[in-house]
């Protein structure tokens, strides 16, 4: 908490703490709208209007940040109005005009910059500040712009968010409500480049787009309403900001003469938040994805060797059953001694195997499964017999009861399969 009160930490730690939920929540409508690399092109963008108004300024004797932010909007406002030129005027792709505006606008930043380094150089080093960011130079000043910037932005929300809902899931229904799309993304894109350019002076040019997109993109991975989608990607750039911060800090106390710069650690947690979230997300996780797949594939090894044993219509040998089963022995053995005691088979003399009632009933079932599909594709969608087997080797695991009442009623309750083979009541 000494953070938010301290005198020499405090200054940073509000400004940092509004842009970041400033530009989590602007990036959440970049992202549902496929604006990602509009935010890349912008901030690099910035760069040369930059450096010009930092020249301006430097003939009045004055070094304002307000008349480098200034500068760096027109940049910016030059920018969109190029992309959109090259977009219409002469039907360029979009990400053509975007490498194209952010490549032009970032070389000329460049070398105004090496003009300047030697005939001007405080200019430069101011320059290469906003290059790659000084969060430790906010003050207060920017600390109110910064929340005052917030509050309207998460007002504007808060207002038009049935509106902004509408607008960013059913463009042709907001058409018929007589909303404005091209206000709405023209609207998106001055916010954009607003909180961009303020924000270059404490994260930087190179940086600025990934604070934007990344607290967004890993709250992407947990929600499912806009609302929480929000809330979420705001608490990760608050997260961000505030451990990015207190890294920097530790870090210089842990190891001496050690300087962690502030934005690049801000990026680098957002990074560690957008990669957590892959993993561990309950639903879209990779972590979660894989044990799903791994309790799949498991359930319908089990079930396939229930429909095997089924099929012989006796005991079954383990050479048998590995013969038929392609997994290593060694799993197959692990698999086998889950099924007896779960009740599903028994295990007899000589080490053969046999059903249980349990087991009957549940082999009859997966090939009922089966073979119902069977009749489905072969009559209902006119496959070849030939070819419906393995489809319904597949599909047998996934199919519920629901869809087994309804395969029933459209297949008229049949007896046999395409193959003239007895369906299992």
């Amino acid at each position: 908490m000494s953070l938010f009160f301290d005198p020499i930490f405090r200054s940073t730690t509000w400004s940092l703490l509004f842009l970041s939920m400033t530009a989590a929540s602007i990036g959440v409508l970049v992202l549902l709208r496929k604006r990602t690399l509009i935010g890349e092109s912008l901030s690099h963008a910035a760069y040369p209007g930059l450096i010009l108004a930092l020249i301006i300024s430097s003939i009045w004797n004055s070094s304002h940040w307000l008349v480098a932010a200034c500068g760096a909007l027109i940049a910016s406002m030059l920018a969109i109005t190029l992309i959109h030129w090259l977009e219409r005027r002469w039907l360029i792709a979009a990400d053509s005009a975007l490498c194209f505006t952010l490549t032009l606008f970032f070389g000329l930043g460049i070398l105004l910059a090496s003009l300047i380094q030697k005939s001007h150089p405080v200019i430069y080093r101011h320059a290469l500040g906003y290059l790659y960011g000084q969060a430790t130079s906010l003050t207060d000043a920017h600390a109110i712009t910064y929340g005052i910037i917030f509050s309207t932005i998460t007002l504007c929300i808060l207002f038009f968010y049935k509106e902004i809902q509408t607008l960013t899931f059913d463009t042709n229904f907001a058409k018929t409500l007589g909303l404005s799309c091209a206000l709405f993304d023209g609207a998106l894109l001055i916010s954009m480049a607003v909180i961009i350019t303020l924000g270059i002076r404490a994260v930087g040019v190179i940086l600025m787009s990934a604070l934007l997109i990344l607290p967004a993109v890993a709250a992407r991975q947990f929600v499912k309403k806009l609302s929480s989608f929000f809330i979420l990607a705001t608490l990760f750039g608050a997260g961000s900001a505030i451990l990015g911060i207190s890294l920097s800090i530790k870090g210089a106390q842990w190891i001496d003469n050690l300087s962690l710069p502030t934005g690049p650690l801000i990026v680098l947690v957002a990074s560690f938040f957008c990669y957590a979230s892959f993993l561990l997300a309950p639903e879209k996780g990779l972590v979660s994805r894989l044990y799903r797949i791994t309790v799949f594939r498991y359930r319908r090894l089990c079930e396939n060797i229930l429909k095997a044993i089924w099929r012989m219509g006796k005991t079954t040998s383990f050479k048998e059953l590995a013969a038929k089963q392609d997994v290593s022995p060694f799993f197959l053995r692990l698999v086998l001694s889950r099924l007896v005691r779960s009740g599903w088979i028994r295990r007899q003399e000589k080490g053969n195997y046999a059903l249980t009632s349990d087991g009957k009933t549940r082999g009859a079932h997966l090939v009922r499964l089966h073979r119902l599909w069977e009749v489905y594709l072969a009559t209902y969608l006119g496959a070849e017999k030939h070819r419906v087997h393995f489809s319904a080797e597949e599909i047998e695991h996934v199919l519920t009861p629901e869809i087994e009442a309804e395969l029933v009623r459209l297949l008229h309750n049949p007896k046999r399969d395409p193959h003239q083979q007895p369906i299992p009541r």
